[in-house]
């Protein structure tokens, strides 16, 4: 039983986010490079130019920062961008009270998946060292205590840390920033 209100969204579902990028990425216009990193981006006449850490330099008419926190190190026009560390913690789904059926989100969230209950995720401004901490752990359990009383019973098994990128009032900018470049970023806490 929730301890809290909450509202039920009956198609809701979570992505796997690098599975649905990479099937995203298999389009005859997309060419994927990895291991570079775009280390200035400028704009001469009608194109934009970028160029690599490798020395390469691309062109295209259109181009769409979403390197996360980063951005700003290429945008003509700084934006608001904030980071924080979110770690997560995995749980043996034997420990937990039941398993549920649904995605539950409050402050946080929890997603049984086959044998493991994700909960999730510490927001913090202050430690960005992406460290997995027990002190971390406990505080995903108690979120998850407070949600749902009685609901796991033993300490987390395993975790991961990540940075994120964040906007002032936590919704993400996506869209047309100047003529031919756009932008998807800030979606640290609402989004991917």
């Amino acid at each position: 039983k929730l301890a809290t209100g909450a509202a039920w969204v009956k198609q809701g579902s979570w992505v796997a986010a690098a599975a649905l990028c990479r099937v995203l990425l298999d389009h005859p216009n997309i060419t994927t490079r990895e291991k570079v990193e775009v280390q200035a981006l400028v704009r001469e006449e009608n194109h934009w130019y970028a160029t690599l850490s490798d020395g390469e330099m691309l062109q295209a008419e259109t181009v769409i920062v979403a390197n996360a926190h980063a951005a700003n190190t290429l945008l003509p026009v700084k934006l608001p961008l904030g980071i924080t560390s979110g770690q997560v913690s995995l749980f043996d789904a034997k420990n937990a009270a039941a398993i549920p059926q649904v995605i539950l989100c409050h402050k946080g969230y929890l997603v049984a998946r086959d044998d493991t209950v994700l909960i999730g995720a510490t927001y913090d401004r202050e430690d960005l060292s992406c460290t997995v901490t027990a002190q971390n752990h406990t505080k995903n359990k108690a979120e998850i205590e407070h949600f749902l009383p009685g609901f796991m019973q033993a300490d987390a098994t395993s975790g991961r840390t990540s940075l994120r990128a964040t906007t002032p009032d936590r919704m993400p900018y996506v869209g047309k920033l100047a003529p031919g470049l756009w932008v998807s970023l800030g979606h640290g806490s609402r989004g991917f």
